[in-house]
């Protein structure tokens, strides 16, 4: 008796380890593929995505015939934007961002709101979401005093072949501080490590096979994001525009981004099996938008006609430059130089301060037209100027000097001088001499930075701010009238040890 069962165990362990070790059938897989991109940025028109390329690629024409390529390809996919569609070229600067919506109309499925959605005010946003053919979801911004969420989706569940997909959204916690802060005063920004937790709570509670966050929150918080929340099976982001080849598994979370300007587009395929009632692999890529990839007729046509009407005057020559203008987060730049100068020159004051985030081209040597400047400060941004105390402009400094290769890093006027060591402010000098703690600076910046942008704090203290409501972009475009022809090289104000 005992012996038969002995054999009976050996039998059903067998059987046991058997059903969990062996293979799965494949003929129950369901792929479901995210065909993503982030930071757009208005990026209409086709460019050389390298000083090295021969030929222009990428542009909406051929972004949406990629995307319609890989949505024939792929039975079940999905279309995801990570944000920041606009601001970044003269056809979101003068039509506020609705160029790109309109384009991308019944083409994507999904945009999360990115901080520079809110660029034109919130009142443009709220008219660009409402007209949208796509849905544009955050599940971590509300009005503020108000449990009202900024958009009608903070989630949403699509069904593909029976399997349940869930999807939810999260905006960088630091909008405030990336966009114009006036932008943004009505809403608040809830934690996002918080929110996504009760997001997969609850998709989880609706009985979700997959859960994917759409985020505009940049890379490396996307892997912390991934590592202190569990569930999401999926991260499609944007911000830090980085560029990620095949995706990065962080805690049983692929992370996915797709650099930026839609020069690539991301990838994922995910397979479930609905027989174990589980996902078996995620697999990521990138695809480069080249230029051999047929653009889009029908987007090419629209572009046409949208670019007549918003080009028109913006082809005109302004001046020409002997040197290329580079624009750089990591060191002083000519062209930080450059805007630097014509600020504290318009102004008449001490010290004139960029941040390298508000720079957002480079003008190559020769013929400069209206256009290029445009691109260089898309922002409408405006000057503002005011009196501050040597101890707090030394405050500034010593931030600056901890935001290296960052947005938030200083460019400075003529007679500034400074040296920045391991992330640290060593020294700073206007006209040779040290700053005087109680002496009275007169201060000219954008009117981004003097409301507290790129985390600025000490110019939003300041009392007697006045913004001149000068363009930043029309007092360059006007120096190079004047001038005609410039060269400028960079003038040694910042050193970096």
């Amino acid at each position: 008796m005992k012996k038969h069962f002995n054999i009976l165990l050996v039998l059903l362990l067998t059987f046991s380890l058997g059903s969990c070790s062996g293979k799965i059938d494949s003929s129950k897989n369901v792929e479901i593929t995210i065909i993503h991109f982030n930071d757009f940025h208005s990026k209409i028109k086709e460019f050389r995505t390298s000083r090295k390329d021969k030929n222009k690629s990428a542009g909406i024409s051929r972004v949406v015939a990629l995307i319609k390529q890989l949505k024939k390809q792929n039975k079940n996919s999905i279309v995801m934007m990570a944000g920041d569609m606009i601001q970044g070229s003269p056809f979101s600067t003068l039509k506020k961002g609705s160029v790109s919506f309109s384009l991308f109309n019944n083409v994507i499925d999904y945009l999360v709101v990115g901080n520079h959605e809110f660029d034109y005010g919130l009142k443009n946003l709220n008219h660009l979401v409402k007209s949208a053919g796509f849905k544009t979801i955050t599940s971590n911004v509300y009005y503020k005093n108000s449990n009202q969420p900024l958009t009608k989706y903070r989630q949403d569940i699509i069904n593909m072949q029976g399997i349940k997909v869930g999807i939810f959204g999260l905006t960088t916690t630091t909008t405030p501080e990336t966009t114009l802060p006036a932008n943004v005063v009505k809403l608040r920004f809830e934690d996002e490590i918080t929110t996504a937790n009760n997001m997969v709570k609850n998709l989880k509670a609706a009985k979700c096979n997959v859960i994917i966050a759409l985020t505009h929150l940049g890379f490396d918080r996307d892997k912390i994001l991934a590592n202190k929340v569990k569930g999401i099976n999926v991260i499609i982001g944007g911000h830090s525009h980085t560029k990620v080849e095949k995706g990065q598994m962080v805690n049983n979370t692929m992370v996915a981004q797709a650099r930026h300007n839609g020069e690539y587009l991301g990838v994922v395929k995910i397979t479930y099996n609905t027989g174990v009632k589980k996902i078996v692999k995620i697999q990521a890529k990138l695809v480069k938008v080249t230029h051999d990839i047929e653009k889009d007729a029908v987007t090419l046509k629209s572009v046409k006609q949208i670019e007549k009407v918003v080009m028109s005057g913006l082809d005109k020559r302004v001046g020409i430059s002997k040197t290329d203008l580079i624009s750089t987060r990591k060191a002083e730049s000519n062209i930080g130089d450059l805007i630097a100068d014509i600020i504290k020159k318009r102004s008449n004051v001490d010290v004139a301060l960029v941040n390298s985030g508000g720079i957002r081209a480079n003008i190559l040597k020769g013929t400069v037209k209206h256009v290029h400047v445009l691109k260089v400060l898309p922002f409408g941004n405006t000057i503002s100027v005011f009196n501050m105390k040597g101890k707090n402009l030394l405050k500034v400094f010593e931030k600056s000097a901890t935001k290296v290769g960052a947005g938030a890093f200083m460019q400075v006027s003529r007679g500034v001088k400074y040296i920045v060591k391991n992330n640290k402010l060593v020294s700073v000098k206007i006209n040779g001499k040290d700053i005087e703690p109680n002496k009275t600076y007169k201060i000219a910046t954008s009117n981004f930075l003097a409301s507290g942008g790129d985390g600025y704090s000490e110019f939003k203290a300041v009392a007697n701010k006045v913004d001149t409501g000068n363009l930043i972009s029309t007092a360059v475009t006007n120096y190079f009238k004047m001038k005609k022809i410039i060269n400028v090289v960079k003038a040694g104000r910042i050193k970096i040890e």
